[in-house]
């Protein structure tokens, strides 16, 4: 069975910022039926996992307009024009101070793939050295440590909702068994 459809022409495109393209697209289906889709294109963007020791990791606290709610997350975001692994050294420092001297990819995923072809990589990052925030001018962030083993009973409170953070979560518990 052809589970693929084509992508067809390009309809409009429209840019938001520096960061974010709406594209409508033309779509074939096998059978022959057409339909628009929207696709949003965004660069990909790399998810820190930042253990202090064995124990206790580093994650962020801030408001996420989108959802109008406080997040505890792990550090993360993107980097044009450099490549994840530098992303994830880079959003580190700047979202909490810390640098890493030792950075372990643990895998990828699309975070959204029914409606945009952006992709995140997790790494986890040790033996940190404790420098200073380099937030951009509208970030406000609360670094925040957490025992490694309560991440999981954060997640089941509610506590912990944003959604590249349970995937990263979920994909380094994986990496553990």
């Amino acid at each position: 069975m052809d589970l693929r459809i084509k992508r067809g022409k390009t309809l409009k495109t429209v840019r938001f910022g520096k960061f974010f393209t709406i594209k409508e697209v033309e779509a074939i289906a096998p059978n022959g039926n057409k339909a628009h889709y929207f696709i949003r294109e965004a660069p990909e963007f790399s998810i820190i996992i930042p253990f202090l020791n064995n124990d206790e990791v580093v994650m962020v606290r801030q408001y996420r307009m989108g959802a109008d709610f406080i997040s505890l997350e792990f550090p993360m975001g993107s980097v044009i024009g450099k490549d994840p692994v530098e992303t994830a050294k880079t959003e580190l420092v700047e979202e909490t101070g810390y640098s890493p001297a030792e950075l372990t990819y643990v895998g990828s995923f699309f975070p959204t793939s029914s409606s945009s072809p952006q992709k995140a990589s997790v790494f986890t990052a040790k033996n940190l050295t404790k420098g200073h925030q380099l937030l951009e001018p509208t970030e406000v962030i609360e670094v925040v440590k957490v025992p490694f083993s309560e991440v999981g009973i954060l997640i089941d409170k509610g506590v912990i909702m944003d959604g590249s953070t349970l995937a990263a979560f979920s994909l380094l518990q994986q990496s553990l068994r």
